[in-house]
C-alpha cells in the first residue's frame, strides 16, 4: 500500500478510495489496509493530531495528544525510533511490525525527561509503527 494512505492515516484521516471494492481490490492491498486497522484500533485517537516536529531518530511522522498518547512511524527505522520532548513517566508500548502485521504489547516502563531513542523489538522489520501511552498515577 502506497506511503500515501500511511501519511493520511498519521494525519488522522480515514482513508476510503472511491471505485475500490472487495471484489476487484487485489488481496495485498486489502491485506494493508487491514494492517492499518489493526494497529489503530489500538489507538485512542480523540484528541490526537499530527506533530511531526515530535519525530526523532528514524521516526518520520508522528500523531499525538503531547505528553500524554504518540503514534510514531518510520519506514526504514534502522533499529531506532524516538520522540522529542517526552515529559517523565510511566509508559506502555504497543509496537507494530507494518509488513508482517505482528505486534508486540509491552507494559509499562519508566521513560526520561527529554529526547528519547528506543530500539525496535528484536526480528521487527524496517517498517515499524509504535502507539506510545503516558500511564496516569
Amino acid at each position: 500500500l502506497g506511503d500515501v494512505y500511511k501519511r493520511q492515516a498519521l494525519a488522522g484521516a480515514h482513508v476510503m478510495v472511491l471505485g475500490m471494492d472487495i471484489g476487484g481490490t487485489p488481496d495485498n492491498e486489502l491485506q494493508d489496509f487491514g494492517a492499518l486497522v489493526q494497529f489503530f484500533s489500538t489507538v485512542e485517537l480523540p484528541g490526537m493530531e499530527p506533530h511531526d516536529e515530535l519525530a526523532h531518530g528514524a521516526t518520520q511522522y508522528v500523531l499525538a495528544g503531547p505528553g500524554h498518547r504518540f503514534v510514531a512511524y518510520a519506514s526504514e527505522t534502522q533499529g531506532r525510533m524516538g520522540l522529542r520532548r517526552m515529559k517523565a513517566g510511566q509508559y506502555t508500548f504497543f509496537w507494530f511490525d507494518c509488513r508482517t502485521r505482528r505486534s508486540l504489547p509491552l507494559a509499562a516502563q519508566s521513560v526520561d525527561e527529554g529526547d528519547q531513542l528506543w530500539e525496535t523489538p528484536s526480528g521487527f522489520g524496517p517498517e515499524v509503527a509504535v502507539y506510545i501511552c503516558r500511564s496516569e498515577r
